[in-house]
């Protein structure tokens, strides 16, 4: 059964931390930022991060 089950929970916690680390796109406190510039850069250095490194 755990043969299952860690395929999904692997993906299912790349997904939460997909969703987490860019969640600053729907901030509008301290993490807000209004450049596309900067939108740009946080999730390029997601992506190099997670996937590529």
């Amino acid at each position: 059964m755990i043969e299952l089950t860690t395929p999904t929970q692997h993906i299912e916690r790349e997904n939460l931390i997909l969703r987490t680390r860019l969640k600053r796109l729907n901030w509008k406190t301290i993490g807000y930022s209004k450049s596309t510039e900067i939108y740009d850069k946080v999730i390029n250095t997601f992506i190099e991060r997670e996937y590529y490194l």
